[in-house]
């Protein structure tokens, strides 16, 4: 049958071939939309499940299936963990070129850096060309013959174990760190009969000890729980949200009403994304119920499906001395790096913090495929590679390197999109006040 599909779409046998051959898809996108789209929509006709595994066992298959993550010991080993952590504090959290969540500003060089794969060697080895996509891609169990999977986002963050902020309670992450309309994973998970809803791979870079905590918290198997859409709704993310598209004044408005309803917590402040416990405490303890607190070494990687619910944990004070007299930064390092299908969906509704939709607005609603590959009429040339293509074949080293000057580009766009947003927030918060 597949083969009868592929005669009668001569358009489309490219795409097939390349991912039967292992080298980068060639998607028609002479049409913008289309190939990837209808490769969306007969999903269920063409897609054959794996039949090799060389990456995974079947136990962890299962238990990612079930309980919505799986951890896998040293996956990593220690000593490029290290390194990556030295990289993030030496380059990326002092590179005002990293990301749009860049948030270093201090001597101990915490914070968060975004995107830190399209720029930094180091962080690209880890998450493009090691081992940890290729385990994305078994535990998700994608076809090699018409499915492709690609890096949406990812991050290294740096916890200042000093900081004693309240943290974020459970959450499923908005379009800000996983640029992804909330209604693709449901149709290419159904389509499928498998969870592809994405990974997010979380790579523990410090030793995170049961003891000590501070690492993160997971619900298990909160991916699967019925109520969960009420969830979502709760912390802003609900499903459809995106439909149709947000407008500029639509987005000032949200936030401006989003920004009333902070709970202030020890003259902290949180956004309702990171406020189940105040805004459906039903809820959030029934996830609390089925919590799993990870005891991690650097190294660890855990695998969890991009709509578990997890939450960030206080390091306690074991844990804060045990860092600090380890002599470097006050901090506990982690790089989370986040995987879908190439059919994944770029969200419609307006995304200020996405740089590819930054530079690129007539992209929204389109496929990661669609967005990365074929030709870019208004440019004649090849579109820039924002979503790199890390299974079944590796990424192409020189369409990253020719990416590096559009990174800055959008860097610099994004920041001043930004300005003007939040300055139009404030202005519509005062004026609510009169």
């Amino acid at each position: 049958p597949n083969q009868s599909i592929l005669m009668s779409w001569s358009k489309y046998i490219l795409f097939f071939a390349s991912g039967f051959l292992g080298i980068e898809s060639l998607v028609d996108a002479s049409n913008d939309r289309g190939a990837s789209s209808l490769l969306l929509s007969t999903l269920r006709q063409t897609y054959q499940p794996p039949h090799e595994f060389r990456y995974t066992t079947p136990e962890q298959r299962e238990a990612f299936a079930r309980d919505g993550y799986v951890v896998i010991r040293g996956l990593l080993d220690s000593k490029s963990a290290q390194a990556l952590a030295q990289a993030g504090h030496d380059d990326c959290l002092l590179d005002e070129g990293t990301g749009p969540f860049n948030s270093s500003s201090n001597q101990n060089r915490t914070g968060l850096a975004s995107r830190v794969a399209l720029t930094h060697p180091a962080f690209q080895e880890v998450a493009l060309f090691s081992d940890i996509p290729k385990v994305a891609a078994e535990l998700m169990h994608l076809d090699p013959h018409t499915q492709t999977l690609r890096l949406i986002h990812d991050f290294f963050l740096s916890s200042n174990v000093l900081d004693k902020a309240p943290k974020c309670s459970w959450h499923v992450d908005a379009h800000g760190l996983w640029p992804e309309s909330y209604e693709t994973p449901s149709q290419t998970s159904q389509a499928t009969g498998h969870d592809q809803d994405g990974v997010n791979a979380w790579v523990a870079l410090s030793d995170m000890p049961l003891e000590h905590e501070g690492s993160m918290a997971l619900s298990r198997a909160s991916h699967r729980v019925p109520w969960r859409y009420d969830a979502y709704e709760s912390i802003a993310r609900g499903n459809g949200r995106d439909n149709g598209g947000e407008t500029w004044d639509e987005t000032v408005r949200r936030m401006a009403l989003g920004k009333s309803m902070v709970h202030d917590a020890q003259k902290g402040t949180r956004i309702r994304l990171c406020s189940m416990d105040v805004t459906a405490p039903d809820l959030n303890q029934q996830l609390e119920d089925e919590i799993v607190i990870l005891d991690l070494k650097a190294g660890d990687v855990v695998f969890c499906t991009r709509n578990l619910f997890h939450r960030t944990l206080d390091v306690l004070e074991a844990g804060r001395q045990h860092v600090l007299q380890g002599g470097g930064p006050p901090a506990l390092n982690r790089y989370t790096i986040r995987y879908t299908p190439g059919t994944a969906i770029l969200p419609t509704g307006y995304c200020y913090l996405e740089w590819s939709l930054v530079m690129h607005p007539e992209m929204a609603g389109w496929t990661l495929d669609e967005a990365v590959e074929g030709i870019d009429k208004n440019q004649q040339q090849q579109r820039p590679y924002w979503f790199p293509q890390v299974w079944p074949a590796s990424p192409s080293r020189q369409r990253l390197q020719d990416l590096l000057p559009h990174v800055q580009q959008a860097k610099m766009k994004s920041e001043e999109v930004q300005k003007k947003l939040f300055a139009e927030v404030a202005e519509r918060k005062r004026k609510s006040k009169e």
